[in-house]
């Protein structure tokens, strides 16, 4: 199998234009992600405001449910 200089100058030739048309694509592709990144930064900004904060709720502890015997509540356990 001969390889001519010729034929491999083609080779290389067709391969750099497909390289160079890859390129150009990324280039393309990375500016739009430049403008959707920079319009999302833009939009986040401007929701930066400060929440209402209300009131700190605690969860009540639950105290022991017998005092002297007798429980406080009395809770039914179905199992319908």
């Amino acid at each position: 199998m001969n390889i001519d200089i010729e034929t491999l100058q083609k080779a290389l030739k067709k391969f750099y234009e497909a390289v160079q048309t890859i390129v150009q694509w990324i280039h393309q592709a990375w500016e739009q992600v430049k403008e959707i990144v920079w319009f999302y930064e833009e939009c986040t900004e401007e929701r930066k405001s400060p929440r209402a904060v209300y009131g700190y709720v605690k969860n009540k502890v639950m105290k022991s449910q017998v005092l002297n015997r007798k429980p406080m509540r009395i809770r039914a356990r179905t199992t319908c």
